[in-house]
């Protein structure tokens, strides 16, 4: 955040209440102005030099003088005030002194002894006397507002400026945010950035960190249940394929897969996921020129498999493009469709715009011209819910390395009709039915698309 922009966050109510104080102040100063000439009309009085005002407050119940009176008072108080010759050239006026205020005093005491009417003028200095005593209390009121919403923007907020970058934090001594609560949970953030530089990491759409849980659970496994799945009758063997499958029945039941645990297939990541689909079904379906419909802002993973794949049986690529807020343009989308599109891909949401694109809609309109679709899902999944059934896809990938699980693994999930019909990728142990030295047969899914030990 730069500076500028966190000092506006904390100055904008600031800056309103200072406005309103300040019009307060001034409609203070316009009634102060007004009062005292309304006064002096009505007695008679001609104005008096500026230079009286700050001894007028000494005398708040003084009453107006005569003509006479009034001029002589201010030809005393000038010469009490003037500004002497060295003054004058520093620019600083001269004040007066204790005794000049008590001569002037004095003086007026003199003067109201002369001054007739003077009785009858008490009762409009009264009516002086509280008008601004009001101003001066609302002032008041205006000045502890001010400090009190000063106070609470200082507790409130503060800027931080930490090896030349700056930050917004909000500081509650009740209750503390989500990172203060989870951040313990993960122990790689307890390290540093640099000398003397705690680390803040902000790079999770490209790979989360591992919370103690996960750690302690892969560590747990290692000590206690390490053993290879489905290829022993040992205990240990036993333990290992339980947790595994477990791990798998937990996963269908996150995205709610219509078709349970038979349809999920664990792979090293989204990545090779996405290449599994394309050297399995793509070789198998696609032929020359047909259509392969994914968008600009597509992750690599979710391009250049097609890319290849184009290469090998002469298949069409069709981007879609952007709209004018940065999203997928479902409207741009519709035109490329057609009776030879054979394949839509593209992300949930997007690893650089951060945009959630139209599934549902995509998926409408594919699957009415017979088309496919595979969804990228590497950045819902770990944030939001997500639902395969109700989305309507036909293929969703995933890693486990983004939602704060370890790497080298990710999983397709896949409807079972489509599954079922796609061919091996890779040989091995674990994907075979049966082996004889002159063919083999395959394992129904997903353990046909899972050669040998997982990673």
């Amino acid at each position: 955040m730069e500076p500028t922009e966190g000092a506006c966050h904390v100055q904008r109510p600031l800056k309103k209440c200072i406005q309103a104080v300040s019009a307060v102040v001034l409609l203070g100063a316009c009634v102060a102005q007004v009062l005292p000439q309304r006064s002096t009309a009505a007695h008679n009085v001609p104005d008096v030099a500026p230079h009286t005002s700050m001894l007028a407050l000494q005398h708040v119940n003084a009453p107006p003088l005569t003509d006479h009176a009034a001029t002589a008072t201010a030809a005393g108080l000038r010469s009490r005030l003037r500004p002497s010759a060295s003054n004058r050239l520093s620019g600083r006026a001269s004040m007066a002194s204790p005794s000049s205020v008590r001569n002037s005093a004095d003086l007026w005491k003199e003067t109201k002894l002369q001054t007739p009417g003077f009785a009858s003028a008490q009762k409009d200095t009264g009516v002086r006397s509280t008008t601004w005593a009001g101003v001066s209390a609302l002032i008041g009121l205006c000045s502890a507002l001010l400090g009190y919403a000063l106070g609470r923007t200082r507790a409130s907020r503060k800027l931080h400026d930490h090896a030349g970058r700056w930050s917004l934090a909000t500081v509650s001594a009740e209750q503390g945010s989500l990172a203060d609560k989870v951040r313990d949970d993960f122990p790689l953030l307890k390290e540093e950035a640099y000398p003397s530089t705690p680390l803040v990491y902000f790079d999770s759409a490209a790979t989360s960190q591992k919370p103690q849980v996960v750690i302690d659970a892969m560590d747990n496994y290692y000590r206690t249940q390490n053993s290879n799945v489905h290829r022993g009758v040992h205990a240990m063997a036993a333990k290992a394929t339980d947790a595994y499958e477990g791990a798998r029945a937990k996963l269908a039941a996150f995205i709610k897969a219509p078709g349970g645990v038979s349809e999920i297939v664990f792979t090293r990541g989204a990545t090779e996921a996405i290449n599994l689909v394309a050297q399995t079904w793509g070789l198998q379906e696609m032929k020359e020129g047909d259509e392969i419909i994914v968008s600009v802002m597509e992750h690599h993973a979710n391009l250049v498999p097609w890319q290849m794949l184009q290469e090998r049986t002469g298949c069409v690529l069709k981007f879609v493009q952007l709209d004018a807020n940065q999203g997928y343009d479902l409207a741009h989308f519709r035109t490329l469709l057609s009776d030879r599109t054979k394949l839509v891909a593209l992300p949930h949401v997007s690893n650089t715009l951060g945009c959630i694109c139209p599934v549902k809609e995509v998926v409408e309109a594919a699957h009415a011209v017979g088309a496919c679709v595979l969804l990228d899902a590497c950045q819902s999944v770990p944030h939001m819910p997500v639902d395969v059934g109700d989305l309507g896809v036909d293929w969703l990938v995933a890693s486990g390395h983004k939602m704060c699980g370890p790497t080298g693994i990710g999983f397709l999930w896949g409807r079972y009709s489509i599954l079922e019909k796609m061919p091996p990728w890779q040989g091995g142990g674990e994907m075979i039915d049966e082996v004889f030295l002159d063919h083999s047969t395959w394992a129904p899914a997903p353990g046909r698309f899972e050669a040998g030990t997982p990673a």
